[in-house]
């Protein structure tokens, strides 16, 4: 073995062997650059792969998270168009109430007019200009009222109105008031 040895390498110098091994320490040196340049690579290659992949993933998934988007705009749209009815409602309701309001404010006048005439002719007590004054102001609300509501019936009080205006005429010219 030896000998197989010698006859293939025995003619060698050491300059020649130091060319050799300097060959072999080079190539293995430009091997592990190279592997390592082509490990990379081949590393960045999978990355970006597996981002296109994730990519991919998405794109499949975008008719979903559209009909997601879309299902969600429409409730949303819903949720405020019954919002928008419920104000609508609630604006009727309240429109409702307030003229409720009125009119029963003007029946009070119309009941706080007709007792105070019952008193005028029921005793024949005298009374004050601020009464007075106050059942003025209740008679121009509620003739005021009878303007601008015309089912409201307006019939009930106009004798009373127009008797508590003569007594009070009469009250202001001979000055009576209690």
């Amino acid at each position: 073995m030896m000998n197989d040895f010698l006859k293939l390498f025995g003619g060698m110098t050491v300059a020649q062997v130091v060319i050799i091994i300097s060959g072999v320490v080079f190539l293995f040196g430009v091997f592990k650059v190279v592997s390592k340049y082509v490990t990379n690579r081949i590393k960045k290659s999978n990355e970006k792969a597996a981002e296109w992949k994730k990519i991919a993933e998405q794109v499949q998934q975008y008719p979903e998270w559209h009909n997601q988007s879309i299902q969600i705009r429409d409730g949303l749209n819903n949720a405020i168009h019954e919002l928008g009815n419920k104000i609508d409602e609630t604006n009727n309701a309240l429109n409702e109430m307030q003229l409720m309001n009125k009119r029963n404010y003007a029946t009070t006048c119309r009941y706080r007019i007709i007792r105070f005439n019952d008193e005028l002719f029921e005793d024949g007590r005298l009374h004050t200009k601020e009464h007075f004054d106050q059942i003025l102001e209740d008679i121009d609300e509620y003739e005021d009222y009878c303007k601008k509501d015309p089912d409201y019936q307006n019939s009930k009080a106009v004798m009373a109105i127009e008797h508590i205006r003569q007594v009070y005429q009469k009250c202001t010219e001979k000055n009576t008031f209690l």
